[in-house]
């Protein structure tokens, strides 16, 4: 869950790429914090994208019936 809210928020901050998203997430843990736990803190970009590199893209777009706009 911790990875996932970050992931949320980085998307709309508009961070493009694992270093992005890494150091946008190291700047504002004790905001993220007030989420979630983040007890292990921020893991390593290597680690963001080893994750996010197994994720298949089609998982992440809503069925085409949701009525958004891709």
């Amino acid at each position: 869950m911790e990875l996932l809210t970050v992931m949320v928020c980085v998307e709309l901050s508009g961070a493009d790429d694992v270093v992005a998203v890494h150091l946008w997430a190291k700047a504002k843990l004790d905001w993220l914090r007030g989420f979630v736990k983040h007890g292990g803190g921020i893991p390593s970009h290597d680690t963001l994208g080893r994750v996010f590199g197994m994720i298949a893209p089609k998982s992440l777009k809503p069925p085409s019936d949701a009525g958004w706009a891709w």
